[in-house]
């Protein structure tokens, strides 16, 4: 494989992962960082040994033409973001997630990937956690049947955790296609997360073709049991998992 360019978009916590996972691999080198605060992305730069700091991304995208780009900001830019890095060239974008905040923003990260010939990817990391591959591992394997219901509880708003919830339960059951989804959202207070407005409460319903119904509750008042990993329930048993342990119960 050829040695392939690499730039992360965006000097904040999460970048940091990005970076050790380019510099990791062998056959990509990364060659810059950029941030709107150049004192940020300079500061990334020194600490991981990267080449070029910038602080405009159309001057580094048009500069580097990477083949593989990063986007670590906030949801509010990604559209935008992955737009510029398909239009300027790049095959490969690691997004972080979400992906975006409406359908119409999604419509557009695919377009300009689907136009330029590129392929976006999520930061969704639940999926390669072991209990997660493992309970897949399980599932095909038809340790508890064929699945019916999920249950998966969550805090800190659908968008932040909750959207790791519903991948991993869609990398559980095989990345199933969803038939049908019903929900409610209830936001009466001013709630951000990372400048973007979500709701106080919410829940849903997501049915895959197979017919499993994916129960999604997130930040729902008191009284309200704790948060915690995702229940498989099929017709011949039953999956639950937590951070550290899983356990399987046949009917």
């Amino acid at each position: 494989m050829a040695d392939m360019k690499a730039v992360v978009i965006g000097a904040g916590t999460i970048s940091a992962r990005h970076i050790r996972s380019w510099n990791e691999h062998p056959d990509v080198t990364l060659t810059a960082v950029c941030d709107i605060s150049a004192q940020a992305a300079e500061k990334r730069a020194e600490e991981f040994g990267i080449p070029k700091a910038y602080a405009d991304v159309s001057e580094m995208l048009e500069q580097e033409k990477p083949d593989l780009v990063s986007i670590c900001t906030w949801m509010i830019t990604h559209a935008d973001l992955c737009e510029a890095a398909c239009k300027a060239g790049a095959k490969g974008i690691w997004c972080e997630k979400p992906m975006a905040g409406s359908l119409e923003e999604v419509d557009r990260i695919l377009a300009a990937a689907d136009g330029n010939g590129a392929k976006v990817t999520l930061g969704h990391h639940s999926r390669f956690q072991s209990n997660t591959v493992k309970a897949r591992e399980l599932i095909a394997q038809g340790a508890i049947g064929e699945p019916v219901m999920g249950l998966r509880r969550s805090g800190g708003g659908l968008f932040n955790n909750g959207t790791h919830a519903v991948d991993a339960f869609f990398f559980m059951l095989g990345d199933p296609k969803p038939a049908w989804a019903i929900g409610h959202v209830t936001r009466d207070t001013d709630r951000y997360e990372r400048k973007d407005p979500i709701e106080d409460c919410c829940g849903g319903i997501i049915v895959t073709e197979g017919g499993a119904r994916l129960l999604i509750e997130s930040d729902l008042p008191d009284p309200n049991p704790p948060s915690g990993g995702p229940t498989l329930v099929g017709t011949g048993g039953t999956l639950s998992m937590g951070r550290e342990a899983m356990t399987l119960m046949n009917a």
